[in-house]
């Protein structure tokens, strides 16, 4: 699979230890081992969000904030019921604030691409559909029978929407059929959908002109739908319809759950994805920072999708949505400017830093309430550090047995604990050329960036 993995010759990790620190076992130590998958999606969300940046007074501000200094290549977006609720009677204007959003981010990152998923916000496990009721054949209320959905008209639904935006110059680049709502949109009824729009975008003169998106499925709510989602496809032998799949982890999937995920995908030669995951900037605070236990919490996640081999992510929801209780990493309400809190900086150090980087697997001794993640690129590594514990931990040993740091340029150090301002805190030191301690606080989250020789 392209960009998969890639080796370094000569600069492989091992875990053996022994023969540069005899006591290695008397000390807690953080172990940098070998190069796994490299990251190729990293992206923001305003799947919920868009129309609401121009209530703010600052959208641009904003859009620039995410979009341009930090280093995210794809922004999620939705199509909505809303577009024609009515059969024939189409309202695509409905989706003209968003676009005007869309417009904000393409400026501040010209070669950002989109990327189309459902609006479920509707109760679409309830009384309500997600889709208009007219793409059902003979639709009852509550009756979410999958065979009543009538993909050819979910086909011209979604062509629609592609057109409208590509005529407005905010091409949707890559477009999921659904989103969480598998018990409707199943396997084979994506099968279908997808097969019937690249046939309207191929031959219906209305499409012609209208890119073909890449399809990504199934944008499952949990790794366990997705799962399954995946194995049907692998056992029908359509992952050619895909340029890769993608997940929430809303069902609290545990390591072995993602690698089936990771592993499934990979194993059709296809990327695996979080396109819903938790910067753990929000929460019900009105306004106010949420507690770093809760930001730990949501990178350790990450610890465990990436040690599981995930290719990449999306940050949901970068800024606010209209509902003044929620907090975001930028907060605002209406005819307010938008504020940057502790969650933006954090996402930021771990934005610029991921993409194309290859991620390494680590190990720890005596370390039981840490987690780490690490990345490099060309002669560059960051390592995370996620403290959860009342502990403070000093003089942890940083090892790696093969490749030398450069113990001519220091390792910067940013942290961020409960107390710390919002951009974090700051050390340096310099590194020997093999290995170098550390000191992290309690419950925090600590980056350190260094060079390699």
């Amino acid at each position: 699979m392209k960009n998969k993995k890639f080796l370094v010759v000569g600069f492989i990790f091992v875990l053996s230890i022994s023969t540069f620190f005899a006591d290695a076992k008397e000390h807690p130590t953080i172990n940098i081992l070998d190069n796994k998958q490299t990251i190729n999606m990293i992206g923001g969300d305003m799947e919920r969000s868009a129309a609401f940046l121009l209530k703010s007074t600052n959208p641009k501000e904003i859009a620039n904030w995410v979009y341009k200094d930090i280093d995210l290549k794809v922004c999620r977006v939705s199509y909505d019921k809303k577009q024609e609720l009515v059969e024939g009677e189409k309202t695509l204007e409905f989706y003209d604030n968003a676009i005007k959003a869309m417009q904000y981010v393409k400026n501040a990152r010209p070669s950002v691409k989109f990327w189309g998923t459902l609006k479920s916000d509707y109760d679409g496990y309830g009384a309500e559909n997600n889709l208009p009721d007219w793409i059902y054949k003979e639709y009852v209320d509550k009756d979410y029978n999958p065979d009543n959905l009538d993909t050819n008209k979910y086909a011209c639904f979604l062509a629609d929407y592609l057109k409208y935006h590509q005529d407005h110059k905010v091409p949707i680049s890559y477009l999921s059929v659904t989103k969480e709502w598998g018990q409707v949109v199943t396997a084979e009824k994506e099968k279908e959908t997808i097969e019937k729009l690249k046939d309207l975008l191929l031959n219906n003169n209305n499409y012609k002109k209208i890119k073909v998106p890449l399809f990504i499925g199934p944008a499952s709510w949990g790794v366990g739908g997705g799962q399954k989602f995946l194995e049907t496809v692998k056992e029908k032998n359509w992952s050619n319809l895909y340029y890769g799949f993608s997940t929430h982890d809303y069902d609290k999937p545990k390591i072995d759950s993602w690698k089936s995920f990771v592993d499934t995908s990979h194993s059709m030669n296809r990327f695996a994805w979080n396109d819903e995951s938790n910067l753990g900037a929000g929460g019900r605070f009105n306004g106010n920072e949420p507690p770093i236990s809760s930001t730990i919490d949501a990178y350790l996640k990450k610890t465990t999708f990436y040690r599981a081999g995930l290719d990449g992510e999306v940050l949901f929801e970068n800024w606010s949505r209209g509902l003044s209780v929620e907090t975001r990493s930028i907060y605002f309400i209406e005819n307010q400017p938008g504020k940057r809190l502790r969650g933006y900086y954090i996402s930021k150090l771990f934005g610029n830093h991921i993409y194309n980087w290859t991620y390494f697997d680590s190990s720890l001794n005596q370390l039981n309430d840490v987690d780490t993640m690490v990345f490099r690129h060309k002669n560059r590594l960051i390592l995370w550090v996620l403290n959860k514990s009342e502990n403070k931990y000093n003089n942890i040993e940083v090892i790696s047995n093969k490749i030398n740091f450069d113990p001519n340029i220091k390792v910067h150090q940013r942290y961020w604990t409960e107390t710390t301002k919002i951009e974090g805190k700051t050390k340096s030191f310099y590194p020997h050329k093999n290995h170098f301690k550390i000191s992290v606080p309690q419950k925090s989250i600590s980056a350190f960036l260094l060079k390699l020789q």
